[in-house]
């Protein structure tokens, strides 16, 4: 390991020297691939191999926001592979150099391990050319069980290829039109336990405040049985601004397949959203799952809450179809 690390930081010395750096360009689009190492530090820790994607931009010349995924695969038999789905924000410490360092930190939860994981990466980054940045990280993971058992501690060792188109040409923000969400998270539900939960949403932007529509979401557990969550959704967003608070309601009905059952909800919710681009959105928000009881109807007879927290990140894009005039 330890020839691993000089290996790494003499390859980041070359290309520094090499190379005439580029200057580091903000608000635009990036697509992130990284192959890397996690190694566990704890007696019985496991040594996985990390690939990641993701998607985010340069909010100005210091801060990044993205939403990244991909597979934890891990070198010993028996152990499942980890599929880590997390927000990622960056900070850049000089200004307009290509070149230099940056803290990453990550945050998301990781399906299959149903560990939520929090990870700090110092990074350097080269500048190659106009559309492309390598970077590499060497850092820190810790891994909290949903179950309440031991943290995982982990050290990290990734590259990076950022990619980016060299001229952007923005877009005027929409003022209204029909948009499709992407979301995922965790939920709470049947009396404390916590799983994931994946879903879409087609609304319609009205005007910059407030939009309307349908979605469905899924949502599975390790002991219980999953649930599909279907009904209408409302969101008011505060201001135009490119980062602003929103509030949402979906109102619908949750079916149980286990059970046939098919439950009233409403999820109350509030959030923070980014335009990332001129209509493309990143959005995390929480709130708290009503939902009415029911019960399983066997022998055993029992009650289960359907109720509880919810936190998820989601992405928004707003089309031209249908869009209205000012």
């Amino acid at each position: 390991m330890k020839k691993l690390l000089l290996m790494v930081f003499v390859a980041t010395l070359v290309p520094v020297i090499a190379f005439s750096q580029p200057k580091h360009e903000v608000k635009k689009l990036e697509i992130t691939a990284e192959p890397g190492v996690m190694v566990g530090l704890q007696k019985g820790g496991v040594t996985m191999f990390t690939i990641s994607a993701g998607v985010g931009s340069w909010l100005d010349e210091h801060f990044y926001l993205g939403l990244h995924s991909g597979a934890f695969i891990p070198f010993k038999d028996g152990v499942k592979t980890g599929i880590p789905l997390f927000a990622r924000m960056e900070y850049k410490f000089n200004d307009y150099d290509a070149s230099g360092f940056s803290l990453p930190f990550d945050a998301g939860y990781v399906f299959e391990h149903e560990t939520v994981n929090l990870g700090l990466v110092p990074t350097y980054t080269i500048g190659l050319n106009r559309w492309s940045n390598l970077k590499i990280g060497v850092g820190y993971n810790i891994a909290l069980s949903t179950h309440g058992t031991d943290p995982g501690h982990n050290a990290v060792i990734r590259l990076g290829l950022q990619m980016h188109a060299r001229d952007i040409q923005p877009k005027p923000t929409r003022f209204s039109g029909l948009q499709y969400t992407l979301e995922g998270g965790l939920a709470g539900a049947y009396d404390g336990e916590v799983g994931y939960q994946i879903g879409a949403a087609l609304t319609y932007k009205y005007n910059p405040h407030f939009s309307f529509g349908v979605q469905l979401s899924y949502e599975d557990y390790e002991y219980y049985s999953p649930m599909f969550n279907y009904g209408l959704r409302g969101q008011y967003r505060l201001s135009d601004k490119k980062g602003s608070w929103f509030a949402n309601v979906d109102l619908g009905f949750s079916h149980v397949p286990d059970y046939e059952k098919n439950l009233p909800f409403v999820f109350p919710s509030i959030g923070y959203s980014w335009r990332l681009a001129g209509n493309s959105y990143l959005n995390i928000s929480g709130g708290y799952r009503i939902g009415k009881k029911f019960t399983t109807d066997s022998e055993y007879d029992i009650e289960n809450t359907n109720g509880g927290p919810f936190i998820k990140l989601s992405w928004t894009h707003t089309t031209g179809l249908f869009g209205r005039r000012k």
